[in-house]
């Protein structure tokens, strides 16, 4: 599957709320098709069926809808378990785990030979072997204040000033509820 750049979870929720365009991603792999894992798409529609007042759903709903019409979405197969398996064993060996969708994320990247766009660095970077496309430091200022990891180091403000600190427990709380 060359050619391909699986985005991650956090990177499509940044995009929604207008702090990282698609086109972003397109400029670091030029020439890339995106792709994203299937437990990503579980991810989208666990916000969309959580969505509240109607007016957020419906717009929900037609971003994910824009969203699966123009990405690839990589299903969740046995060379994707056999991966997970492989990757979460070796991180439980040396006390580093990460989330359990991370985890699948992570194992579909790998098990396709593939990049991986994150705002989540700091957790796949545990993951030996898969190539981490960094993208906190193409974020607009509106998200960093909301609970998505960007990077560890402050982005500077139009004035030259580091943005607020992002939640310090940012990547601890449960994902499902940062993404919506």
């Amino acid at each position: 599957m060359a050619g391909f750049l699986v985005v991650d979870t956090s990177v499509l929720v940044a995009t929604e709320r207008g702090g990282l365009p698609l086109d972003t991603l397109r400029a670091i792999k030029p020439g890339a098709r995106l792709a994203v894992s299937a437990i990503t798409v579980a991810e989208l529609l666990h916000g969309y069926y959580r969505a509240r007042p109607k007016s957020r759903r419906l717009a929900r709903e037609k971003f994910i809808k824009a969203l699966l019409a123009e990405l690839e979405v990589l299903p969740l197969d046995l060379a994707v378990a056999a991966e997970q398996a492989r990757i979460w064993a070796n991180l439980a060996e040396r006390g580093e785990l990460i989330g359990p969708y991370d985890l699948i994320i992570a194992a579909t990247a790998l098990a396709h030979r593939l990049p991986l766009a994150t705002l989540n660095e700091r957790e796949f970077r545990k993951v030996k072997g898969l190539e981490v496309h960094a993208l906190g430091p193409y974020m607009r200022p509106c998200c960093l204040s909301i609970g998505l990891r960007a990077s560890p180091r402050a982005l500077p403000s139009a004035d030259g000033h580091p943005l607020p600190p992002r939640h310090p427990h940012g990547d601890q709380r449960n994902r499902a509820s940062l993404i919506w």
